[in-house]
C-alpha cells in the first residue's frame, strides 16, 4: 500500500525524505502527524523508538468528516467527531510536545484531502502550532518545536 501523500503524517517512510525529515530526532523523542494509512507511521515510530505523541495512530476518519461538511444535510455527529479529533490532538501534543510535526499537503488542490486547514480552524491548534517553525517545505511541510508549549490544562493520558 502506498502512503497517501495528501495527509498529515508523522513520517514519510521512503528513502531520503524519511531520513531528512527525522534528521536530529533521536530515540525517545516525540514525533507526530497523521495519515489514513496507519501501519507505516506506527511501525516506523516503534522501530525508531520514538514516543507516539497522539492517541490516534492515523486520521483515517477525517475524509468522512470532510465529506460530511460538503453534504447537503451534514450529520452533526460527524461534525462533532471532527472537532473532538482536533481537541484530542491539541491535548495530546500539549502533553507530549512532539519535536517535529510533518504535514503532507494537498498537491492536487482538493481541500478535502488536506488536513491542515481543518486543524487550523481551531484557535487552540493555531496557538499550539505557533510554537513551531517551518523547518522545510517540499512535498512535506516539517514543523520544528522552537519554544516550550504551555502547560496542559487537562490531565495527560497514559500509554504510548
Amino acid at each position: 500500500m502506498s502512503p497517501d501523500r495528501n495527509q498529515l503524517r508523522s513520517v514519510d517512510g521512503e528513502g531520503d525524505a524519511h531520513r531528512d525529515q527525522h534528521r536530529g530526532t533521536h530515540a525517545g523523542r516525540d514525533i507526530r502527524g497523521g495519515t489514513r494509512a496507519t501501519a507505516l507511521p506506527w511501525s516506523v515510530t516503534l522501530q525508531g523508538q520514538y514516543r507516539y505523541a497522539s492517541r490516534y495512530n492515523g486520521f483515517w476518519m477525517m475524509p468522512a468528516v470532510a465529506a460530511n461538511e460538503r453534504a447537503a444535510e451534514p450529520d452533526p455527529r460527524l461534525a462533532r467527531l471532527g472537532r473532538q479529533i482536533v481537541a484530542d490532538t491539541v491535548a495530546d501534543f500539549t502533553c507530549f510536545a512532539p519535536k517535529r510535526i510533518i504535514v503532507w499537503r494537498s498537491l492536487d488542490g482538493h481541500s478535502g484531502s488536506d488536513l491542515l486547514p481543518f486543524f487550523l480552524r481551531d484557535p487552540r491548534f493555531v496557538v499550539l502550532l505557533s510554537h513551531y517553525r517551518v523547518r522545510s517545505r517540499t512535498t512535506l511541510e516539517t514543523y520544528e518545536l522552537v519554544s516550550p508549549l504551555p502547560a496542559p490544562i487537562t490531565p495527560c493520558r497514559k500509554g504510548i
